[in-house]
């Protein structure tokens, strides 16, 4: 997975299962649910901190806004160096749950949408 996909991975994760003890998952639903938002998150906070590391070293954060501000010349480096970023693939380990796991469990299209990743599709014949 690219670090993009990791990140909109992980956003679309937290919006949608903000409190995943609250949902009425089955057991091994949940506990392979739960392991792959632990890696995609862990992982999402780690490309966060190198992006946030790239804003401070060619900007500057404005304390009463909270935007960095960039030199005129540093403007396009940061782009490059953020895309840069973001394009690195890295292994990711997914604990694939089988669709008939899912299947009758009652969720937003959003939240299918937010996990469908994690799902294992069985080939038709």
């Amino acid at each position: 997975m690219t670090n993009n996909e990791i990140y909109t991975h992980a956003n679309n994760l937290l919006g949608e299962f903000e409190d995943i003890a609250s949902l009425s998952l089955p057991v091994k639903v949940h506990f392979y649910f739960q392991k792959n938002i632990d890696e995609i998150v862990k992982m999402a906070q780690e490309i966060d901190k190198s992006r946030t590391e790239i804003l401070n070293k060619y900007g500057t954060l404005d304390a009463e806004t909270q935007n960095y501000k960039f030199e005129e010349e540093n403007i396009e480096k940061v782009n490059q160096d953020i895309i840069d970023l973001f394009s690195l693939e890295q292994e990711v380990k997914i604990h694939t749950i089988p669709m008939c796991w899912v299947e009758d469990m009652e969720l937003t299209a959003k939240q299918v949408n937010a996990f469908s990743f994690m799902l294992e599709f069985e080939e038709e014949e």
